[in-house]
């Protein structure tokens, strides 16, 4: 893997320091701090303009798009835990609210009787039409707009880094 032209070997054990386990370094802290705050601001402003829209989180819009891009019978709510990025407790939570609005039901797995399926209803794929223009929006105004294409890029490289380290 390649990035800004270096190659990388592993890039999961690349290390900026030899401070081992010990407190991070100024510049460490700073990325990381900086880091964190535009992740938070930037799902915040994301989960705002669902919110103020259509009365959905950002978690809920996940489920949704997850839901939707899977099995038309239904996805395990196991398998929608992991897509979705949510542990199985806080999906169980979503699903009940996003089941009483009528957007999605739950189904028994019919050759497991103590499995249970999430299915998104007609209700459901209809609000997702009318949400996701809004959200891509959002993304891009929130997001993408503030880099250029050498950032996109680079941001790109970064995310694909840090999601092969936890592969």
């Amino acid at each position: 893997m390649t990035l800004n032209g270096q190659t990388i070997d592993h890039p999961q054990r690349h290390r900026t320091s030899n401070s081992g386990a010990g407190a991070l370094s100024g510049n460490e802290a700073t990325v990381w701090q900086g880091l964190l705050r535009v992740s938070t601001k930037l799902l915040n402003a994301l989960d705002r303009d669902l919110e103020v829209g259509f009365g959905l989180s950002i978690g809920d819009y996940h489920v949704l798009v997850a839901l939707s891009e899977g099995h038309p019978d239904g996805i395990r709510m196991s398998a929608l835990a992991e897509q979705a990025l949510l542990s199985k407790s806080r999906l169980s939570h979503c699903i009940d609210r996003l089941s009483a609005a009528g957007y999605v039901v739950r189904e028994r797995v019919l050759d497991d009787r103590r499995g249970l399926l999430a299915v998104l209803t007609h209700e459901g794929r209809a609000l997702l039409a009318r949400c996701t223009p809004m959200h891509i929006d959002g993304v891009r105004r929130h997001f993408l707009d503030l880099l250029d294409p050498c950032d996109l890029r680079a941001v790109g490289d970064f995310c694909d880094r840090l999601n092969a380290g936890w592969a």
